[in-house]
């Protein structure tokens, strides 16, 4: 799997963060964090691929750990916080998500622990990882984490409009093979809200749930986006204003679960 995103590395911001949908997705994600992040909070990004959300992070002040599997990741962490100007305020550890280890990451707790765009979907299960944070977060501290939702509205709509219903229920398989650079396959598994739930239960406390992409293509269909421009735009505002709403917010691409530490 590391040599995997590895070589997904080389792709990744052309080919999401950069992109309209990409950039659009994001938003949605940050407009959640907004009022959790405070200046001086110490925060830990897990599986930050390249480095979006910890630069940001630290441009709200935050001191961020950023942790990811992949070396070539982390390396572009590293070079996106320099560019920015942030490295006193971003550094990276190597850290493998599946394989944690009880003296990973010493220290004071953390502020705060968000993990986006589906780095979580790579694990089987995420009790063990519950287990993990709940020594290294602070009392009243959040969790923020967003996965691929089983039940994607667009994904099965234009799958199955197209007469391809094995794509079009594909998120269903346990676990459902994915590739993610040309050559590279990875058992992806994609959770119900209420398993996730369940799984934190024990040290952390439900907040809410916000679905993002419920109106908004996932980011595969970034030519139909962009070739559709007003349209798209109003599916943006469309999803700013329904992610929260019922059964939308459970039927979007991914779906954002925010907790506080017990």
């Amino acid at each position: 799997m590391k040599a995997a995103f590895d070589v997904l590395a080389n792709s990744y911001d052309a080919d999401f963060t950069t992109r309209q949908p990409g950039r659009w997705l994001r938003s949605l994600v940050w407009r959640q964090l907004e009022h959790l992040v405070r200046p001086g909070d110490r925060l830990l990004d897990l599986a930050c691929g390249t480095g979006e959300d910890a630069v940001w992070l630290a441009g709200r002040g935050a001191r961020v750990t950023a942790v990811d599997c992949s070396s070539a990741m982390l390396a572009l962490t590293e070079r996106k916080a320099a560019s920015s100007g942030s490295s006193e305020f971003v550094r990276t550890k190597w850290l493998d998500l599946a394989d944690l280890q009880e003296e990973s990451l010493p220290g004071e707790p953390f502020d705060g622990v968000l993990s986006d765009f589906g780095g979580l979907n790579c694990l089987a299960e995420r009790r063990s990882l519950a287990d993990w944070l709940a020594g290294r977060v602070a009392r009243e501290g959040w969790l923020a984490l967003i996965l691929m939702n089983p039940f994607c509205l667009w994904e099965i709509s234009w799958f199955g409009l197209k007469g391809l219903p094995a794509q079009a229920r594909r998120r269903w398989n346990i676990p459902a093979q994915v590739q993610i650079a040309p050559g590279r396959l990875i058992d992806v598994w994609y959770p119900r809200v209420v398993t996730i739930r369940e799984e934190f239960s024990t040290a952390f406390r439900f907040i809410r749930t916000v679905g993002i992409g419920v109106f908004l293509p996932p980011a595969y269909l970034s030519q139909w986006v962009e070739a559709h421009p007003k349209i798209s735009g109003v599916l943006y505002l469309l999803d700013r204003m329904g992610g929260k709403i019922f059964p939308w917010k459970l039927l979007g691409d991914h779906y954002l679960v925010i907790f506080e530490r017990r």
